[in-house]
């Protein structure tokens, strides 16, 4: 298993905040999907940080 960091920046307006949730869209779910399709197997995102403050 490789762990690689990214740094990301993204426009949430559209999605239901990060956390991954059963009835409605999130960032976390959108992204580990495309990056699923693109790195060519399951890909766990654990995000950090504040944007609250």
């Amino acid at each position: 298993m490789r762990n690689i960091a990214l740094k990301l920046m993204y426009n949430g307006t559209a999605y239901h905040g990060w956390q991954v949730q059963k009835t409605v869209s999130s960032v976390c779910e959108t992204m580990e999907k495309g990056l699923s399709k693109v790195c060519g197997g399951n890909v766990k995102l654990v995000g950090c940080g504040r944007t609250d403050a």
